[in-house]
């Protein structure tokens, strides 16, 4: 329950030390203050796809260039897609990883569904911007980015990409 909870975002108590140590796709290995678990999450509640895109984030978010973490992340991401194909949060956050890694064209499909899924979120249109500089097409950068702002003025990520991007092409006064 400890990890169903931590994986759903609740919080937990502040004093226990949580370690993802191994994904598979119905198990996750982890460590609680020095205590070594195998957690079945096959039994889970219905909100188990969102369990797996939360642990994707996780993993995703410590990988910083760590092969075997980054492969549990996508891993976990898929596992969240085959549960619920229709959370878009999931292919957002996976499209971001990939990204991360230098996958564009596959970032490109994931922000795509995530659009098409949900098309008021900015940080598809964001996803796919960053997809899209990676690629080397920053006109369709900006044209994303411009869109998630107009979705979400205030989205500090996106307002940082489209000044970055403005002063590389010397145009000072739109940035």
């Amino acid at each position: 329950r400890l990890l169903e909870r931590a994986l759903d975002r609740e919080p937990v108590a502040d004093d226990l030390q949580v370690e993802i140590l191994h994904v598979q796709p119905r198990h996750v290995r982890f460590e609680i203050d020095r205590l070594v678990v195998l957690e079945n999450v096959q039994g889970w509640s219905p909100r188990k796809a969102r369990g797996w895109n939360n642990l994707g984030g996780v993993l995703a978010n410590g990988a910083n260039g760590d092969a075997a973490m980054t492969h549990n992340a996508l891993d976990a991401f898929a596992e969240s897609i085959r549960l619920d194909p229709s959370l878009a949060d999931t292919y957002i956050n996976r499209a971001a990883l990939l990204v991360k890694i230098g996958h564009h064209d596959e970032a490109l499909s994931d922000a795509s569904t995530a659009i098409r899924l949900l098309p008021k979120s900015s940080g598809a249109y964001f996803t796919a911007g960053c997809a899209y500089l990676g690629k080397g097409d920053i006109l369709s950068a900006e044209k994303y980015w411009l869109k998630a702002i107009s979705l979400s003025p205030d989205h500090s990520p996106t307002l940082n990409q489209l000044g970055n991007i403005r002063l590389m092409a010397n145009r000072v006064a739109e940035a």
